[in-house]
């Protein structure tokens, strides 16, 4: 950990302010750009994101543990908006139906619209989601 501490030190490094707090950057080096609005992804069963953990409350909020994470070590499907568990989804036939903990913004309504799409891609077959 000293080695780590003393060559960052030692980096020729410039702090820009960023709307999530300070970064490091090399000198002349703009802000990054901002990250998606809501980065949503559709996660399936038994996803590592989630499996395997006693504590998934940086994840999911405990209140809705029950929903992702039904017993028996089983994990369902779950709805992940910039790293938080939103919803859980399911597949029948050609419809993908969500099952959202809350009400969903039009961003996360967007990003749900684009996964269905590349689940539709990968089972190269028509999948629509069924609001």
């Amino acid at each position: 950990m000293g080695t780590a501490r003393r060559a960052f030190a030692a980096a020729d490094l410039a702090e820009i302010a960023t709307d999530l707090g300070p970064l490091s950057v090399a000198p002349g080096r703009a802000a990054p750009p901002d990250p998606d609005p809501a980065a949503v992804r559709l996660l399936g069963h038994f996803d590592g994101y989630l499996l395997g953990y006693r504590d998934r409350s940086l994840s999911v909020d405990p209140a809705h543990d029950r929903a992702v994470q039904t017993g028996g070590g089983f994990v369902m499907p779950t709805v992940i908006v910039d790293g938080r568990a939103v919803a859980t989804w399911r597949t029948t036939g050609q419809r993908v139906s969500v099952t959202p903990f809350a009400t969903l913004s039009a961003a996360t309504a967007e990003g749900i619209d684009a996964e269905v799409s590349d689940v539709a891609r990968f089972l190269d077959r028509p999948v629509r989601w069924v609001r």
